[in-house]
């Protein structure tokens, strides 16, 4: 399947894939950021809230392979410039926007810390994803020399032995290579397994689709169990198991649940006829935006505790799902619309300075520089 850069001619079947997992982050994140009270809810109840976070790793997972699924074909020599000053400024713009509202609309006291990583959002860990990616983006030529080179017996023993190191990671609690942080290892862990569907992607045509359908109910099922099971051991053995903390062990984006859900959407999303649909290609185009809105200081210090408030509304029944659903298909809807207006803004911007400046080599160079800056 081809893809062209622009955006009306990419695939909608992905582009609505990519939507998707931007609503499972925020509904991720709509678990593990809200402050939780359990006494008096069930077990049950309990590791069904906390099952909610495997979306935060799912649409991480998706949205790499995503990515992977293509850049990995390119053989650019260098780095994608373009991409970075364009993934640079949107980072740097969400940062600075949300530490100004913060700031200065809700009068909320950042401290010295937030307000480094405000100004300094890709070296200070503000969005730990978008640092991630930007290092992707660096070592994208020379991780798809690695990947035309290998064969496909050591491709799969390599993917392989990375996701034994991350189970047993998961399983121990142990974290030797750096697999289970966010950091970029498991994002190149995953941009490898994107490029290997992608390489490979004749052989998958061959894995019935029931089974892709039926490693997904597994493999969200055995989250939900294992957090259940865990749940059970903290209370009954509380000396054992420190903490609903370690109820989501098996929930980062390399433990194997993860990795074969994943890889199984992916596939399946893959099968469906290429076709494009504008309007939903358009919207497809803000959802990095949404992520930058609800995980910047902005949204940790306020967001979640000070205005959506979810882990006040005690005791926790069944609707909580419900109210899970609504805040981040909201967030999500939201989210796009801010960003389809910034991108907009850049865009007069540029045709601004098109007006203004001198047609000479100096204009040149700007708009050499800055082109695609809204894509």
């Amino acid at each position: 399947m081809n893809q062209n850069s622009k955006y009306g001619h990419r695939n909608s079947n992905l582009e609505a894939l990519r939507i998707i997992a931007m609503f499972l982050i925020v509904l991720g994140h709509f678990a593990i950021m809200t402050n939780w009270h359990f006494q008096g809810t069930s077990l049950g109840l309990i590791a069904g809230i906390q099952w909610l976070w495997f979306g935060g790793k799912l649409g991480v997972n998706l949205f790499v392979l995503i990515s992977a699924y293509f850049l990995s074909q390119s053989t650019r020599s260098r780095p994608n410039g373009k991409t970075l000053l364009r993934l640079w400024t949107q980072v740097y713009f969400y940062s600075l926007l949300s530490f100004i509202i913060g700031s200065y609309v809700l009068k909320i006291n950042f401290g010295a810390r937030e307000i480094m990583r405000s100004f300094f959002p890709l070296t200070m860990g503000t969005y730990w994803f978008a640092t991630a990616y930007f290092c992707i983006v660096v070592l994208a030529p020379y991780l798809n020399l690695w990947i035309r080179q290998l064969s496909f017996k050591s491709y799969s023993g390599l993917l392989l032995f990375l996701a034994l190191i991350a189970t047993i990671e998961c399983t121990v609690g142990s974290n030797a290579i750096g697999l289970l942080q966010d950091t970029v290892a498991p994002v190149i862990f995953l941009y490898l397994l994107g490029g290997y569907i992608r390489k490979y992607q004749d052989r998958w045509a061959k894995i019935p689709s029931f089974c892709l359908f039926l490693a997904i109910i597994i493999s969200l099922g055995g989250m939900y169990l294992s957090s259940l099971g865990i749940d059970f051991v903290h209370l009954t053995h509380p000396q054992i198991v420190q903490g609903f903390g370690w109820a989501q062990k098996y929930y980062p984006s390399v433990s194997p649940f993860q990795l074969i859900a994943a890889s199984a959407i992916f596939l399946l999303f893959l099968r469906l006829p290429p076709h494009h649909n504008h309007p939903l290609n358009f919207l497809a185009r803000g959802t990095f935006g949404v992520y930058l809105l609800h995980t910047s200081v902005l949204a940790y210090s306020w967001l979640w505790n000070d205005f959506i408030k979810a882990g006040e509304h005690h005791p926790y029944t069944p609707q909580i799902f419900l109210e899970a659903l609504a805040v981040s298909f909201i967030i999500l809807i939201g989210g796009i619309a801010v960003d389809l207006i910034r991108q907009g803004l850049f865009r007069a911007v540029q045709s601004l300075f098109r007006k203004i400046w001198p047609r000479s080599q100096g204009r040149h160079k700007l708009k050499k520089s800055y082109s695609k800056l809204s894509d």
